[in-house]
């Protein structure tokens, strides 16, 4: 399955996506950063959001160990923790209102 199509809805090659990114990147004014970066930052952001390792893994096509290397160095226990605490809030609110 394609994610990502192009405008004459086929898959991105290497160059033609490194291209538009890069346009994407000077449009936005934005320097000293990669497509990699990204990748980094939704990891970071699917983590915060309750993701487990291997649904990150499964999604960024990354190792478990790797997905559990980024979260020790990228995201606090206490945003873990924090998150985890507003996730249970959320689902403990809907539950009441279910009832």
């Amino acid at each position: 399955m394609q994610i990502l199509l192009n405008t004459r809805n086929h898959p991105w090659t290497a160059s033609g996506f490194k291209t538009q990114f890069g346009k994407a990147k000077e449009k936005a004014k934005i320097s000293g950063k990669r497509f990699h970066d990204l990748r980094g930052t939704a990891a970071t952001t699917l983590c915060l959001a309750g993701l487990d390792h291997r649904e990150l893994a499964d999604i960024l096509g990354w190792s478990e160990k790797r997905v559990a290397d980024m979260r020790r160095r990228y995201v606090s226990r206490e945003a873990i923790i924090l998150s985890g605490v507003e996730r249970l809030q959320r689902a403990q609110a809907e539950q009441a209102g279910n009832k």
